[in-house]
């Protein structure tokens, strides 16, 4: 889970295992559309990919970007291709966690797309229901020690979410329901999985 990268936008990019989920939040939120997207990710020495299947924006279809280790900090140099051209960047990063439990659902047969992302102590869901009429959402909750708050959330396709009535530790298959959708456990980290 990392945090970073621009003074002027509070960004959560959470990578767990090959999905991740990105939301990056104005420091001057006028209330309309975020940058948020979410999808698998892969690894090809020496760049790292991130697919964009969820894209409120839909500004690019994919970006790449390579990683050094710069004191504290981990830098992400890369492009995106926008319009006809090739546009670089560069972002730090700050780890906010070294190892950390996970958790990936997504639908898989429900009208339009949705997908959580859980890495430790935060969560984002993202729900894209506009190919169906809806709308896209965005949430973020971190867990504190009273249990899971939503610290953002935008459009309404999102409400509770519910696990596995008993399941202290959500195994593939196991379905998730987040306000009307239901999602599906696709990874989950070996290790044990804490619910407050």
């Amino acid at each position: 889970m990392l945090v970073g990268p621009d003074d002027d936008d509070d960004v959560l990019w959470l990578q767990a295992g090959r999905w991740y989920a990105d939301l990056r939040i104005p420091t001057i939120d006028t209330g309309g559309a975020v940058e948020a997207f979410a999808g698998p990710a892969r690894w090809d020495a020496p760049l790292f990919t991130w697919d964009h299947h969820l894209d409120w924006l839909g500004t690019f279809p994919s970006d790449e970007g390579t990683f050094e280790d710069v004191g504290d900090e981990l830098v992400e140099r890369g492009s995106f291709v926008d319009g006809d051209r090739d546009v670089p960047y560069e972002e730090r990063w700050e780890r906010a966690a070294e190892s950390a439990n996970f958790l990936v659902a997504r639908s898989t047969s429900a009208p339009g797309r949705g997908v959580l992302v859980e890495v430790g102590a935060y969560r984002l869901v993202l729900v894209d229901a506009r190919e169906v009429g809806g709308e896209f959402s965005a949430r973020r909750d971190e867990r504190r020690r009273e249990g899971w708050t939503t610290t953002f959330v935008r459009g309404s396709e999102l409400g509770a979410i519910e696990l596995p009535s008993g399941d202290l530790r959500p195994v593939v298959g196991d379905p998730i329901t987040v306000g009307a959708w239901t999602l599906t456990v696709s990874e989950v980290s070996a290790g044990s999985f804490e619910r407050p």
